[in-house]
């Protein structure tokens, strides 16, 4: 969180906000579409006021994968390989 509390209420906010719409990680829907919220702060002219929006989803970059614990036969590999795993 801010250490400005006036900035950290807003990050809460915000965290709430999004979550609420039921958007979900990776838009499958779900009560977490963020797991946080980050403001910066920086002095600039009302007339002018940047917003930046950046994100990033590991949401569709996580897998398991349950590995054998015996040797699996490879009948075809698609680089060539043959024999066992």
């Amino acid at each position: 969180p801010a250490s400005d509390p006036e900035v950290a209420a807003f990050e809460r906010e915000l965290l709430e906000a999004v979550n609420a719409t039921g958007v979900g990680a990776g838009g499958l829907g779900g009560r977490h579409a963020a797991l946080a919220v980050a403001v910066s702060t920086a002095p600039c002219h009302i007339a002018a006021l940047p917003v930046a929006i950046n994100m990033g989803c590991s949401a569709l970059r996580c897998c398991t994968v349950d590995l054998p614990t015996q040797p699996v036969s490879v009948v075809a590999a698609s680089d060539g390989c043959e024999g066992e795993v």
